[in-house]
């Protein structure tokens, strides 16, 4: 068939490189040579390609899984950035707090005073439109995390 240019060389190749052609064409002659015609390696060579496509697919279908998964957990971290940030100033102003009562309440109150000016001047910069949305910096912070994770994971 492939000196008769019926078959091209991938699919010549195919079928003499691959052990899956010997099962299948045992499979459909049960080992019986009155059962093979010329249409015996046009057969095997469907069923080869239909086995390779599904798995094929079912690889793709793996890694669509793996990836959906990595955005979510991309996601997750981005959403989670603006409570971190936020969590953490809170914290270290109790802290301070905590540490030492004695401490001078003029610069605690000089420290809650600038950290409000800077969410109030995050604020009205946003609403200036001069800084991007959370929306957007929340999406910039997905993608920089989907692609370190994907580099994790591609790693040889």
């Amino acid at each position: 068939m492939h000196k008769e240019n019926i078959i091209s060389d991938e699919q010549f190749y195919l079928l003499n490189a691959s052990n899956l052609t010997y099962v299948l064409l045992e499979q459909k002659t049960l080992n019986d040579i009155e059962d093979y015609t010329d249409k015996t390696p046009n057969e095997i060579l469907e069923d080869l390609q239909l086995k390779i496509n599904s798995e094929l697919n079912s690889e793709k279908a793996k890694l669509s899984q793996i990836d959906y998964n990595l955005f979510k957990i991309a996601r997750l971290c981005a959403k989670s950035v603006f409570f971190v940030i936020s969590g953490l100033l809170i914290l270290i102003y109790l802290l301070l707090r905590a540490k030492n009562p004695s401490l001078d309440t003029d610069w605690l109150n000089k420290t809650t005073w600038l950290i409000s000016g800077i969410i109030g001047i995050f604020g009205f910069l946003r609403w200036m439109e001069i800084i991007p949305t959370k929306l957007r910096i929340e999406s910039w912070i997905e993608k920089i995390v989907f692609k370190k994770l994907n580099n994790i994971l591609n790693k040889p």
